[in-house]
Parts: structure tokens; C-alpha cells; sequence
């Protein structure tokens, strides 16, 4: 962080030897439209990206100038040490929420006997087509005796509710 004074005069600086020296503009802006702005470009210290924005008084006056940089070589070292890294991670779990996504597809298509839910609804319609035609009465039960379809004159000739 540099703070400058009115006339571009460093008044605090990270490197004490360059306190009193002129500040290092390459885009005006800040102390003379009272603009604040970001700009990528060599410092006093450095390549570093800045943001400038200036200090008012009270009337709206501008009396300085505050700037904050990152070193792009620390910007460079951050990306290296931990930006990388993340995107392998990310990768490698992209990759094992695809192979789950690919099992739990493949575990529902067994459940559903390898059809598709068009032809899952085209075989329930010919099963109630089939069964309101029939003049017998006709009841399906499951591997534990409980009924899952019955018909019209099932549920008469049992004397059962058409519910």
C-alpha cells in the first residue's frame, strides 16, 4: 500500500528510503479526475497490479491518492502453489462423479429392465389395455403374494371395490 499526497508525494510507503519521493503514475485518473482504477504495470517495486483511488476532504476536494498492488510474481507463485493444485483436484473429481453418474445410470436402466421410460409408459398401457379387455378376471401378484393389477371383472366376480 502507497499513500500519496496531493502533489503525487509518497507519504507512506512499504520501503521506508521511498517515503517523500513522486509516485509512479503511467495512467492519470485518480488526483486528476478523482477517478479510481486498476492498472497492471511496473512500480517502484516491481511489476505489481494497482488499484488508485483518491482521498477527499470534506468539500469533495481531492488531497491524495491510495494505492494497492500485489506483486505479479506473488500473483505467479499463489497460481503455481495453489491455483494448479486445485484444478487437478478438481479434475480428478469431475472424472469420479462421472464414473458414479455412469453406474448409478447403468444401475436404474438394469431396474428398468434396459427400457426407457417411453416404453416403460407404451407396455403399462397395453397391461391396462389388455386387462380391461379381457372377459376373465385376472389378478397379477407379486413373488410375496400381494396383488399389483387386477381387473374390472376380477374385482366384480370378488365382490371388491373398483378402488
Amino acid at each position: 500500500m502507497v499513500i500519496g499526497d496531493r502533489h503525487s508525494i509518497r507519504l507512506y510507503h512499504p520501503n521506508p528510503e521511498k517515503i517523500g519521493y513522486p509516485m509512479q503514475f503511467t495512467k492519470p485518473g485518480a488526483l486528476e479526475k478523482g477517478e479510481s482504477y486498476f492498472i497492471t504495470g511496473k512500480g517502484s517495486i516491481g511489476m505489481a497490479m494497482r488499484a488508485k483511488t483518491p482521498i477527499f476532504d470534506d468539500d469533495g476536494k481531492v488531497i491524495g491518492v491510495v494505492s494497492i498492488g500485489y506483486l505479479v510474481s506473488k500473483i505467479d507463485s499463489w497460481r503455481a502453489e495453489f491455483l494448479l493444485p486445485m484444478a487437478g483436484v478438481f479434475v480428478v473429481l469431475l472424472g469420479i462423479l462421472m464414473l458414479l453418474s455412469w453406474f448409478l445410470a447403468a444401475h436404474i436402466r438394469r431396474q428398468m429392465m434396459g427400457m426407457e421410460p417411453k416404453q416403460i409408459a407404451r407396455v403399462v398401457r397395453q397391461q391396462e389395455a389388455l386387462f380391461s379387455s379381457v372377459y376373465e378376471g385376472l389378478i397379477a401378484v407379486d413373488p410375496h403374494g400381494y396383488i399389483t393389477a387386477i381387473n374390472r371383472n376380477a374385482r366384480k366376480m370378488l365382490g371388491l371395490s373398483s378402488r
